[in-house]
């Protein structure tokens, strides 16, 4: 291949002899990524980023394996943001929160949970020793202010008078793993290896257990929609919608069009859609009509894995979502790039491993008027997208026979073998991943005649000749017996004949013998009995 030129939406276009144009874009970035700082623009593809706060000059705090840095989020920049050194480095990538009544940020550093404002000064801190409380997983402030700290040995408050840790009455399971607040007064908590439990608090950190949510599902995250008194979980096995009371609505797995199953991440836009982060990226969920969009690296994603609980929205509605090579944001709706149309294109069809009509552009061919015998038939059809090609597949179907739509990848061959007899129309067009749409371009008319031996003229021919040997048979059955009657009226003839004249020759011997002896005997009448006798004998 060969460059043409670059256009004015930053695609460079390249001449692929005896295929076509290729084209590479540059420009097309559904999401913004951070990879990295000023002093290493690629840190976080090394390290990951892990959590997400928000300071009231709407500046983003991020957390990056022990560092912490901030996005400056008029011009985009990150920097490195280090908290009072008196504390040493963080130890793991602890969680971060945004503390809006306070007007700063929980940040742990080393056994240490400290309350730091966007000028890196310390309001509060408290000692959270990792050896006595275990590793901290979640941090929320409640709407009243209160502050639960989700630790691996139970869920805690602080006590900002006495600058400790006390524990929440009945909320001293181990292992526990989110605090997702619902509303003023209740919550839900998610455990490694357990169930999910809604709970009710009141302003004396009072907490009652309600329900289990979704028993025997290991469920991370949920979220409401206050509008529509509804519930979206994030579970090891997809995303469940619930009703009001938590019962099950609808499910959305990688097995019917979500992107991936094992949920990451969690957030409702101002929309009150979904949308959710995972093992193959990023996914949408529209919450009225439940289209789902899926997002891969094609539209900018930092990677397809993601990291769990590294997800925020802030205060203006923006999306902020983490992974293993640094992190997205954006703020819905999210509108796909777009400035070419995707088209099918067929490049080649061969009959019986033979090139069809070879001096033809195969694009153009809406019909095939083939043989009997000319029943293998292979068309290489080619989705063209100067966007965002890995996102297309080519689809297929027989109209009228089919319902489901046959999915191959965006270059491939369409092969049909031992088709039989009849006429087809087979549609082709393309299916966008992202979008979940299926594009019907093309109707290819198949026509493949029936062998002579399977035609209507040919069974009529047949039945005639059926017909006329079960005729002459009949005819001729019909003949030899009447033939064989008339042998045996024509013998009983000659029979009666025979006994006839062999009656006639015996009744006229007998006759004339009698008168012949009745002359005789008129003679004798006169003659002397003597003389009649000897007559006689």
């Amino acid at each position: 291949s060969f460059p043409v030129g670059v256009d004015k939406n930053q695609k460079l276009w390249l001449c692929n002899s005896g295929f076509g144009l290729t084209v590479v874009c540059f420009g097309n970035q559904t999401f913004s990524k951070v990879e990295g700082y000023d002093e290493d623009p690629q840190y976080f593809t090394k390290t990951g980023t892990h959590s997400f706060a928000e300071f009231p000059d709407r500046n983003i705090l991020i957390k990056s394996s022990g560092s912490n840095f901030s996005m400056n989020t008029k011009t985009n920049q990150v920097s490195l943001f280090s908290v009072p050194e008196k504390y040493g480095v963080a130890m793991y990538a602890a969680p971060l929160c945004s503390d809006y009544l306070r007007n700063a940020i929980w940040v742990y550093q080393n056994n240490r949970l400290m309350l730091i404002d966007e000028n890196k000064k310390e309001r509060y801190s408290i000692d959270c020793d990792i050896k006595k409380y275990g590793i901290i997983q979640d941090i929320e402030v409640l709407p009243d202010g209160n502050v639960w700290i989700v630790l691996s040995s139970g869920i805690y408050r602080i006590d900002f008078a006495a600058k400790k840790l006390v524990p929440i009455h009945n909320l001293q399971q181990p292992n526990p793993f989110k605090l997702s607040l619902l509303n003023s007064h209740r919550a839900a908590i998610s455990y490694l290896n357990g169930n999910m439990n809604l709970i009710e608090f009141n302003a004396l950190n009072e907490a009652k257990l309600i329900d289990t949510l979704l028993p025997g599902i290991r469920t991370f995250y949920l979220q409401q929609d206050t509008i529509k008194n509804i519930f979206w979980a994030g579970a090891d096995d997809g995303v469940y919608l619930l009703d009001k009371n938590f019962h099950l609505l609808k499910k959305f797995t990688a097995a019917n069009g979500l992107g991936g199953s094992y949920i990451y991440g969690l957030l409702l836009d101002n929309e009150n859609n979904v949308w959710a982060s995972h093992e193959r990226g990023l996914s949408f969920i529209n919450s009225s009509t439940y289209q789902m969009i899926n997002y891969d690296e094609d539209d900018n994603i930092q990677d397809n894995d993601y990291n769990n609980r590294c997800f925020f929205k802030a205060k203006d509605g923006t999306l902020y979502f983490g992974g293993i090579k640094g992190f997205n944001w954006f703020k819905p709706p999210v509108a796909i790039p777009s400035f070419y149309k995707p088209e099918l294109y067929i490049d080649e069809i061969k009959v019986n491993n033979q090139p069809f009509l070879s001096d033809t552009n195969y694009n153009y061919i809406d019909q095939l008027q083939l043989l009997s015998e000319q029943n293998k038939i292979t068309i290489h059809a080619v989705v063209k997208d100067l966007d965002i090609v890995h996102s297309n597949e080519i689809i297929y179907r027989f109209k009228n026979l089919d319902t489901i739509w046959q999915h191959l990848p965006a270059s491939s061959y369409i092969n049909f073998n031992n088709l039989a007899a009849g006429t087809y129309k087979l549609e082709l067009g393309y299916y966008n991943r992202k979008q979940q749409l299926p594009v019907v371009q093309k109707t290819l008319e198949i026509n493949i005649p029936f062998p002579f031996y399977k035609t209507i003229i040919f069974w009529i021919i047949i039945s005639v000749f059926i017909t006329s040997l079960i005729f002459f048979w009949f005819s001729r059955v019909r003949l030899n017996a009447q033939h064989r009657h008339y042998q045996q009226q024509l013998a009983l003839e000659q029979e009666r004949s025979r006994i006839t004249s062999d009656l006639h020759d015996d009744v006229g011997a007998s006759l004339s013998s009698l008168q012949i002896n009745s002359t005789i005997a008129r003679q004798l009448m006169d003659r002397t009995k003597k003389n009649q006798k000897n007559t006689l004998i």
